[in-house]
């Protein structure tokens, strides 16, 4: 077979097993009512792949708690390379709007006080997809009191 060939498969294989990232969401208690309104989602990727590679306007909420979202949460698409960790490897935050994720959340059923996993897709540059998985809490706040969005 040709690489070119080999490279379809790997970009279609990926979509339905998707290459493991990490992705770690802070800050780690999520209130709607205040800020920020933006929860940091920070990707790491495994192996010799380069965080520089993703497309950063494909990186979406597309699952909580198991259950995926009919309306995914898109990422903004402003993105910042760095090495959050500290450990020297670069990850690529972005950031993902609480008020549209508790939305999402309470509309399969969270109550405050609940946590969350939230997993995060998106695709490499070469049109590989990859995902990670991460908890939050929502905070223990009657939701239905809150003008989400």
């Amino acid at each position: 077979s040709t690489p070119a060939l080999e490279e379809q498969i790997a970009v279609h294989m990926s979509y339905f097993r998707p290459i493991k990232a990490t992705a770690e969401l802070s800050p780690r208690v999520v209130d709607p009512r205040i800020h920020p309104t933006q929860l940091r989602v920070a990707v790491a990727l495994p192996g010799d792949l380069d965080v520089a590679d993703i497309d950063c306007t494909t990186l979406t909420l597309i699952d909580i708690d198991g259950a995926r979202l009919d309306c995914p949460v898109s990422c903004t698409q402003t993105c910042e390379i760095s090495d959050v960790h500290g450990n020297g490897r670069n990850d690529l935050s972005v950031w993902l709007p609480s008020d549209r994720m508790a939305r999402a959340a309470v509309d399969l059923g969270a109550r405050g006080g609940d946590q969350l996993e939230l997993t995060i897709r998106g695709e490499l540059t070469d049109g590989r997809f990859f995902q990670g998985t991460d908890t939050v809490t929502i905070a223990d706040v009657p939701l239905d009191l809150i003008d989400i969005e």
